[in-house]
């Protein structure tokens, strides 16, 4: 009897264990076959139509894109996967507007429509010699004699291969000529390309030291320094986001005995020759979505650059940058940024010619816009947060001729933000002890114009930690914060 209802016990079990077995085997069948159904969903690329690109090849813009024909993308995947390609194509600097859709009408069709932008510049120059637009305003008091003119032409776009040609010829404050020739791409896989230069320039008024942290100038009748450089530059691209660059350069400096007796240092030991050969190489990581003025993604650059190749070169530098920028959209129209730099330099002893750390470009702190900080090293750390306020296109139609600049995008973003930096100096010259090795706090608000053409106009107020403030204004065409 016993032996019965065990038996029977155990037949049980087993029933409802393969009923379970059953109903679980049902179940994973029945996810897998609606996960397979909606992973079987793709769009499958039969052709890639371009519009728009009068000049620019197909195979300019196709490098730049990650699918081709044959691929299948998950629709799911799909409309973020044509705005990441529409961006990318975008960041060629080629043209005014780009579109990457699918095409209603034509199952399996992708739309690339494009507006190229104006690639013949022969303008007239009209550029202000100092190191900004601030330090013309305010230390130079508007002065007018400070501004450099003559013929910039630009010819970009070449054969449609995305080659820039460029001269320059330049009067006023600093005479210079200057030719560059700029080749993308050298070989059908489209990852390696040359670029290569040659300029000189002179100066009747030149600065010869810092004091108090501002540019110190004499003006003389006479030239009191020339510049002459040669380089050639070879370019790798293995990857949509990923670039390589190796430079090599040489350059022959001179300054007038005036000079040499003001500030013997200029060159160091009295010199008023400096020749050397460099070689420089860097590495940029862009995933940046818009290059111009970016609002996701990030970029990362290294760079290390040898000064002083040869036993008889009259300069020995060694100089090594990292440099990093994070872009997050944080919804309702709002974006932060953070940038981190570091820049080592040595030896510690180097000509004053050569020191130029915060300051310069744009590598300063906000709140110290009118002063330059002549250091070996420095670091700093920036952070924005951005509101967008405006953002739309003004369409001229037949008010403007020209097809390249009938739509003019605006957008115009509020800022504020908080800066710290520090730069170091083994030897501190008498008069500029103020602010290096010492921490350097900024903040302030300001607002961004973005408008075509890469163009960017910077209005900000700002306080430094010594209580001292101003309204600052900026015209940027080269942007990476």
């Amino acid at each position: 009897m016993l032996y019965f209802l065990v038996f029977n016990l155990v037949i049980l079990l087993s029933f409802l264990f393969t009923k379970i077995q059953i109903i679980l085997i049902l179940f994973s069948l029945a996810c897998t076959a609606q996960t397979e159904d909606k992973n079987d969903i793709f769009f499958k690329v039969t052709k890639i139509d371009f519009a728009g690109n009068k000049r620019t090849k197909n195979s300019i813009i196709t490098r730049e894109m990650d699918f081709t024909i044959g691929d299948s993308i998950p629709m799911e995947q799909l409309s973020e996967r044509l705005m990441i390609n529409r961006n990318k194509i975008f960041n060629t600097g080629l043209f005014v507007s780009v579109d990457v859709r699918r095409d209603s009408l034509n199952d399996g069709v992708v739309l690339v429509l494009l507006h190229e932008r104006w690639y013949t510049f022969p303008f007239p120059l009209f550029d202000l010699a100092d190191r900004s637009f601030n330090e013309w305003w305010y230390r130079q008091n508007r002065d007018l004699k400070r501004v450099n003119y003559g013929v910039w032409f630009e010819q970009a776009n070449m054969r449609g291969r995305n080659e820039k040609f460029k001269i320059l010829l330049q009067s006023g404050f600093t005479q210079k000529y200057e030719f560059s020739y700029d080749i993308p791409y050298i070989n059908k896989k489209q990852v390696h390309g040359l670029s290569l230069g040659v300029g000189y320039a002179e100066n009747k008024e030149i600065f010869y030291k810092s004091l108090n942290n501002k540019q110190v100038f004499i003006k003389s009748e006479n030239v009191l320094r020339t510049r002459f450089f040669a380089k050639l530059n070879y370019r790798y691209r293995p990857s949509f986001f990923e670039s390589h660059n190796l430079e090599f350069r040489f350059s022959y400096n001179t300054v007038a005995d005036t000079i040499v007796k003001l500030n013997p240092d200029y060159f160091l030991n009295s010199n008023t020759t400096q020749q050397f050969y460099t070689i420089r190489y860097n590495y940029f990581s862009d995933h940046r979505d818009v290059q111009m003025y970016a609002l996701k993604g990030y970029h990362t650059a290294f760079e290390i650059e040898k000064i002083g190749l040869l036993p008889n070169d009259q300069l020995n530098l060694l100089q090594t940058t990292l440099t990093h920028s994070r872009y997050w959209a944080l919804g309702k129209n709002l974006f932060f940024v953070g940038k981190t730099k570091l820049e080592l330099n040595l030896p510690n002893k180097q000509p004053y010619y050569n020191l130029q750390a915060l300051g310069y470009g744009q590598d300063y702190i906000r709140g110290y816009d009118l002063y330059v900080i002549d250091a070996t090293s420095f670091g700093y750390i920036k952070n924005t947060l951005r509101k967008r306020i405006v953002n739309k296109n003004i369409n001229l139609n037949k008010i403007m001729p020209l097809v390249q600049f009938r739509s003019i995008p605006i957008s115009v973003y509020f800022n504020i933000y908080n800066d710290y930096g520090y730069a170091h100096r083994k030897l501190v010259p008498k008069g500029n002890e103020r602010m290096l090795n010492n921490l350097l706090v900024g903040y302030g608000a300001g607002c961004d114009i973005v408008t075509f053409y890469d163009i960017v106009i910077r209005t900000e107020y700002s306080i430094n930690k010594y209580g001292e403030n101003g309204l600052y204004f900026y015209i940027l065409t080269d942007i990476v914060f």
